[in-house]
């Protein structure tokens, strides 16, 4: 998930990623709701309460579940998201 901030002043500094791996429904074409008892792995609450805490989010380095990328020239040019990936790999 990424995310950007509306300034009303010319554009955006940076962007907000959140590596998102579940949202309490299933994968399938049927996105159902799953058993909160069985599956309780849903990053839709934490997503919120780190977007509201976002000058917390600043000392994130880019191998955490979220952090900012400074948005350049090109605001759709996702290449740190392949350096998420890699960096995460390595640790591992």
């Amino acid at each position: 998930m990424f995310l950007f901030t509306k300034t009303n002043a010319g554009g955006t500094d940076e962007g907000w990623f959140y590596n998102r791996e579940a949202d309490g429904f299933s994968l399938d074409d049927k996105r159902m709701p799953l058993d909160s008892a069985r599956h309780e792995k849903n990053d839709l609450p934490d997503i919120i309460a780190r977007w509201k805490n976002r000058a917390g989010e600043a000392s994130r380095k880019r191998t955490e579940q979220s952090f900012f990328v400074p948005i350049l020239k090109d605001p759709f040019n996702f290449d740190f998201l392949m350096l998420h990936r890699d960096a995460r790999e390595r640790e591992l």
